[in-house]
């Protein structure tokens, strides 16, 4: 008879308020051990426009190959899955760097089948998502939210909403919508 190990499912801090919140506790703040590792702390609502908003940003913050094979190798030794078989999947942010997803350290790194649907889907919820956060229309830590609790329902909820790009920096953009110019 051959023992299967079952794959440990990824703990997010909405899992652990419902849980709590059946318990009857209630989780006070969202910091966690999971959000230190996955969130980049130097990206914050009030610096995105110098940081994940300039063009080339997620591309400059990527580590190198070195980090990210090592990672790759631990996240496929820890779900049991043959290294062999690294070739079938990529290495894929839970939260991007886009959206101010820690660039570098291993939490913030899961295994991804590579090609299909799906990947295809992610990359567009990451974009919009992106692009909504730098037009002004959603604030990061919602962005970040949505992305972290599940880029499906994400993808569902933002598919068809429409982005473009404001030149103009958000401060300004804040300043006109009150001014109704």
């Amino acid at each position: 008879m051959r023992t299967v190990t079952p794959r440990p499912e990824r703990i997010t801090v909405q899992r652990v308020a419902e849980t709590l919140a059946i318990l009857g506790l209630v989780l006070v703040g969202a910091s966690s051990d999971f959000d230190a590792g996955v969130f980049n702390p130097e990206v914050t609502q009030e610096t995105i426009e110098q940081t994940i908003c300039v063009p080339g940003y997620a591309k400059a913050m990527r580590p190198s190959t070195n980090i990210t094979l090592s990672v790759k190798q631990r996240l496929l030794k820890r779900s049991g899955r043959d290294s062999a078989d690294a070739f079938e999947y990529k290495l894929d942010y839970i939260v991007p760097v886009a959206l101010g997803g820690h660039p570098s350290k291993a939490e913030n790194f899961e295994l991804q089948r590579r090609g299909g649907a799906a990947e295809k889907h992610k990359i567009e919820i990451e974009a919009k998502l992106h692009c909504l956060v730098c037009s002004g229309d959603l604030t990061l830590a919602d962005a970040q939210r949505e992305i972290s609790n599940g880029w499906q329902a994400a993808h569902n909820r933002y598919a068809q909403v429409k982005c473009q790009h404001r030149r103009e920096p958000l401060h300004l953009q804040a300043l006109h919508r009150l001014s109704g110019v």
